[in-house]
């Protein structure tokens, strides 16, 4: 069965990362939909792949991604990545410079670990 994967930013590093996926990844890997904090963005792009955008995080986590997969910002991960890892889900951070807070860093810490 094909892992899902949502996407948490839809810039020039998500789209590339959509289409290396697309071509290199497709028999392991589908995508779950989209979230970017700015949605006309991603709406034109999504529609032409046929992807789902969401309007919101939780719409994203509704879809039930195996993996988040971050290319936002540093703000990005720190607004949405506790709600992702206390969904239970993975998450994969493009923007590691939200970890260089160690206090954000063990927050994130405990939080996967309580989520398992």
């Amino acid at each position: 069965m094909k892992k899902k994967i949502g996407l948490l930013g839809c810039g020039a590093l998500g789209k590339a990362f959509l289409e290396l996926m697309e071509k290199k990844l497709s028999a392991q890997y589908e995508t779950a939909g989209i979230f970017d904090g700015m949605p006309e963005y991603a709406r034109a792009y999504g529609k032409e792949h046929g992807y789902p955008v969401f309007e919101t995080l939780e719409e994203l986590l509704d879809a039930q991604p195996d993996i988040v997969v971050e290319f936002a910002s540093v703000e990005a991960v720190r607004e949405y990545g506790p709600a992702v890892l206390k969904a239970g889900i993975s998450l994969v951070t493009a923007s590691v410079g939200a970890f260089a807070d160690g206090d954000f860093l063990e927050e994130m810490k405990r939080t996967a670990q309580a989520a398992g």
